[in-house]
């Protein structure tokens, strides 16, 4: 899973569309990390020969095929840092808390859980990726984000999903473009047929996003944007 880390000297604009005041920062020169943590929460690494299992051993094989007298040690997160175009999102009203959150579950009549402030930002960031690739032209695969929490503010971060990045984020950092790609998630959110309390790969689900499958709802997203995008 992909996490934000930092990026230099953003370029910062605010947008007023209908009932949202949204801040974005982009900066050509993000870094984000990638991690993984393995299905059973890291990895048993030799120190001397470079092995590495997902679970730990007594004894283990070399990479050549021979017995390694060196014991594993761990457990480990492993992962990279890469550079990117980035752009962060964040609403700046209206006030997105807990409560706020949870009337937007009730008014749809969907349960809500120890998750589900998770869930709405989660189901928020992929129909926003959704609606840039559409609005945009942008290949969906082109494109990824995750979620940073930043002065206890949750804020939603798109990057290039291609090495050094192509630019396709810079151009959501336009009034006029925000403003369509805020409307074609709330189309996708819209339009597709599953029950407004669960998603399919008709609106959020995608394969990079199965770690959250079981949180993603497109009735809250559709809520929130109906609310507030003023179509």
């Amino acid at each position: 899973r992909p996490y934000f880390f930092s990026y230099e000297k953003p370029e910062e604009r605010t947008f007023t569309i209908g009932r949202f005041k949204i801040k974005c920062k982009y900066s050509s020169d993000g870094e984000l990390a990638v991690i993984c943590k393995g299905k059973r929460g890291g990895f048993w690494i030799c120190f001397d020969c470079g092995a590495a299992f997902p679970e730990r051993r007594r004894k283990h094989i070399t990479p050549y095929g021979m017995d390694c007298p060196s014991p594993l040690k761990g457990p480990f997160h492993l992962g990279h840092t890469f550079k990117t175009d980035v752009l962060s999102i964040s609403f700046e009203e209206p006030n997105i808390d807990e409560r706020y959150i949870k009337e937007i579950f009730r008014s749809k009549s969907i349960k809500t859980n120890n998750r589900f402030v998770e869930s709405f930002w989660l189901s928020l960031l992929y129909a926003v990726l959704e609606g840039a690739s559409q609005a945009l032209g942008i290949k969906r695969e082109d494109l990824n984000g995750c979620l940073h929490s930043s002065e206890g503010r949750i804020m939603l971060i798109l990057f290039d999903n291609v090495p050094g990045g192509a630019g396709h984020v810079k151009r959501i950092i336009n009034g006029r473009n925000l403003y369509e790609v805020l409307k074609s998630a709330l189309a996708r959110v819209k339009n597709c047929t599953c029950g407004l309390e669960t998603s399919c790969y008709g609106c959020l689900r995608s394969y990079e996003n199965q770690f959250c499958h079981d949180l993603l709802k497109r009735g809250v997203v559709l809520e929130f944007l109906e609310r507030n995008l003023e179509v």
